[in-house]
């Protein structure tokens, strides 16, 4: 069975290519999928785990909470109340550190909440962290 990807969501060009970078460092070859907006990741989802998808669904998701139009409170929203999804992990890496956005965060059913290190090097100790939890710890549901 091939690898499902890692879904990686950020709507900031220069932010999207630094996780894009670490992620190949810490998981070379792992196949990601990069989004821009809010609304390409609720599209992709429908169209990859629901039944007769044309890709794979996700690992995991990395969400960025800022984004224009449909936010990453918008997308857990809508993403969590869609019926016959199944329970994809949503890990929130973000830059906001304000209580109410990881509140609002983890009632809307993301699975963590991380802010983005502002050196490279955490960076990518960071995800390396994250993809050994989710990829390497973690059984799938079934």
């Amino acid at each position: 069975m091939s690898q499902r990807p890692i879904l990686l969501v950020e709507d900031n060009p220069d932010d999207r290519d630094l996780a894009l970078r670490a992620l190949a460092k810490c998981r070379p070859g792992f196949p990601v999928v990069p989004l821009s907006s809010g609304a390409e990741v609720i599209s992709y989802l429908q169209g990859s785990c629901l039944a007769g998808g044309s890709s794979p669904c996700p690992s995991f998701v990395l969400l960025d909470l800022k984004m224009p139009q449909v936010d990453g409170l918008e997308v857990l929203r809508r993403v969590r109340g869609e019926q016959g999804l199944p329970r994809i992990p949503i890990i929130v890496m973000t830059c906001s550190t304000e209580r109410r956005d990881i509140a609002a965060a983890y009632a809307l059913g993301a699975n963590s909440y991380l802010t983005k290190p502002v050196e490279y090097g955490r960076f990518v100790d960071l995800l390396d962290s994250v993809c050994r939890y989710w990829l390497d710890l973690n059984l799938p549901t079934p």
